[in-house]
């Protein structure tokens, strides 16, 4: 029984009571350049998919993540094309957002739950497509060229792909696919929902020419992905000037935009994080990867919680042969005359360990572990 006492005291000892409902995780899922993630649009997707009913979600390519810290992530948004006009002579000269395109794309995806209310402080699964910073915008060259390592083609104003058919995009099961797969995907997905646009390609931010008038100019180019298509598949893909001509003709917009990862459809568990004690040393390090000799600490959500406490025996400063105790962290220099002894002995009253006392702190441990708030799972791409 005492040995049974000590175990739990020594671990009570060591654990800090910290539990908190209002703690906001930062430690947010981190994507790679050019991985394969699906997100949820709106509510009725994710109750679809959850429900069995739809596969899910709306498939990207990463563009840009800033890391665990931030909620939300750049992406190239695949899963929702449309087509436009390329006689649209605003779609050419000026920013996208102020195009009849850019509010139609909009006006499309709020009617799909996509975006927040006017107003809103919280953005569940597209960030507000009118922000200056985290709005949508076009994809541009130099995207192609840090994802895909897009390079210009000798004595032309066209980028090729070098790695086209190199298959190292990673999807969120650690499928391998090329550009070029994903290329003829989309482009499945178009010829069965009915657009018309991408055959001619997939427009790009980028001009040749001056674009500050309200004509377009002679000579000006805009760039655009163009397909080479065989028998109703993409075979070959590359980054064209092409001149502008006034026509009819139709070409796609593929935006990009930053969503919240809480969306990522792949249900993966969020890696976790323990306390352990490894000899005199505290570790807060995901479970599993502590090695040998270390001893688990429960209770401890937060790493600058992750201590090891101990007791200790300090000559007192007023009285010659007396002493004071307290637990506090160890290694602590102004511990440094002082001597570390058990546990028990910072019980000061009697110097002896009180099972009464013992038996009230295991109880009031696991009455306050019934408290603690899980943390939220993130959404992962299927």
């Amino acid at each position: 029984m005492k040995k049974l006492m000590a175990i739990l005291v020594g671990i009570l000892a060591i654990s800090p009571f910290v539990a908190s409902a209002e703690e906001v995780s930062t430690n947010f899922y981190t994507y790679n350049k050019g991985d394969i993630v699906n997100f949820y649009g709106s509510d009725a997707q994710k109750e679809a998919h959850q429900a069995g009913t739809e596969e899910g979600g709306m498939e990207t390519i990463i563009f840009n993540d800033k890391g665990n810290t931030d909620e939300f992530v750049e992406a190239w948004l695949l899963g929702e094309y449309m087509g436009t006009s390329v006689a649209n002579t605003k779609l050419m000269i000026k920013d996208f957002k102020t195009t009849d395109a850019y509010s139609f794309y909009r006006e499309v995806l709020t009617n799909h739950g996509v975006l927040p209310a006017t107003g809103a402080t919280h953005y569940d699964y597209i960030y507000d497509l009118d922000d200056a910073e985290r709005g949508l915008r076009m994809p541009t060259i130099a995207d192609m060229t840090a994802v895909f390592g897009a390079t210009k083609e000798n004595g032309t104003d066209n980028y090729v792909f070098p790695n086209l058919t190199t298959k190292n995009l990673l999807d969120r099961n650690g499928q391998s696919y090329s550009l070029l797969d994903e290329f003829d995907r989309v482009y499945q997905r178009y010829l069965a929902d009915g657009m018309e646009g991408l055959e001619n390609g997939i427009l790009l931010a980028d001009r040749i020419g001056d674009t500050s008038g309200n004509t377009v100019p002679t000579g000006f180019k805009y760039y655009a992905i163009k397909f080479t298509i065989t028998d109703n598949k993409v075979t070959d893909a590359k980054i064209e000037a092409v001149e502008f001509q006034n026509v009819s003709q139709k070409i796609g917009i593929i935006p990009v935009v930053s969503i919240n990862k809480s969306a990522d459809c792949h249900d993966t568990p969020t890696p976790k994080y323990m306390c352990y004690i490894c000899g005199t040393e505290p570790k807060y390090v995901e479970e599993g990867t502590q090695g040998e000799g270390c001893t688990e600490v429960p209770g401890v959500s937060k790493a600058e919680d992750c201590v090891y406490n101990v007791c200790y025996k300090c000559k007192s400063e007023t009285e010659e042969g007396k002493f004071t105790y307290k637990i506090d962290r160890y290694g602590k220099t102004e511990y440094s005359e002082c001597e570390i002894v058990q546990d028990s002995d910072c019980n000061t009253k009697t110097g002896k360990k009180s099972y009464i006392l013992e038996f009230a702190i295991v109880a009031a441990l696991c009455t306050i572990s019934l408290l603690v708030v899980k943390r939220k799972e993130l959404f992962r791409t299927i």
